[in-house]
């Protein structure tokens, strides 16, 4: 069977051009940003402040914390960070299709000693405040409104929904929590072009490997020299 150089031209260029778009490469590392900004409601206002940045393919969101009296390492201080990492961490992942891949979503709280300027919030939590109470409070020190008819809920947007960790009951977290995280991502130069999405939380996903530049030319390198042997056949 005989190829003709410019079929075997056209299919070498499809073929690489299909294997680089398999493999598209995952989201580079990101440099942390500080996000702020305040919180209007019908009864007060409140400041927000946290860090945020992407690397080793995680979106890392941290928030130092600062209560008079209260020692980092005690019981108590490392009782509510476990609690609100345990609310916040492991619901959605960002899915991106460009690469097939997912990146986690990471959730660091961490209570400070002394009140510096690295420091997001003071706090004035009851000592005896439940993890689902700290885990609500800290969803304001992101920057979600309440979703009850509560002192901080938006009075241009209002959003009522008892089974939220934004009211003041409910213990659930919802994509929608998210979207600040995500639309972060996307305003950056690697990611813009992405088709990023947020998706249920898979404790078993493995992402993809991603080959090197070399792998592609390789492969059109033995194609090249496969059409030597066909052309001969």
């Amino acid at each position: 069977m005989f190829i003709s150089k410019k079929r075997f031209f056209i299919a070498f260029i499809l073929s690489v051009a299909i294997v680089s778009g398999c493999f598209a490469d995952y989201i580079h590392d990101i440099d942390v940003n500080t996000i702020s900004g305040t919180l209007t409601g019908p009864l007060y206002t409140l400041d927000y402040k946290y860090n945020i940045g992407f690397s080793n393919l995680e979106l890392n969101v941290e928030l130092r914390l600062y209560k008079r009296g209260l020692d980092p390492d005690s019981s108590l201080a490392q009782s509510w960070e476990a609690g609100i990492e345990n609310f916040w961490n492991g619901k959605f992942d960002i899915y991106d299709k460009s690469s097939r891949c997912r990146y986690r979503i990471n959730f660091d709280v961490v209570f400070c000693s002394q009140l510096t300027s690295s420091v997001h919030s003071k706090v004035d939590w009851d000592i005896a405040s439940a993890s689902r109470d700290v885990a609500h409070n800290v969803g304001h020190l992101l920057g979600l409104y309440d979703e009850y008819d509560g002192p901080l809920v938006n009075p241009e947007n209002p959003v009522y929904d008892s089974t939220s960790i934004m009211s003041d009951i409910g213990t659930t977290v919802y994509k929608e929590h998210y979207n600040a995280f995500l639309d972060w991502l996307l305003l950056k130069p690697d990611a813009a072009d992405r088709n990023l999405y947020l998706v249920t939380y898979d404790p078993d996903w493995v992402n993809p490997p991603i080959p090197e530049p070399a792998t592609v030319f390789l492969l059109g390198l033995g194609l090249f020299l496969c059409r030597g042997k066909l052309s001969k056949t």
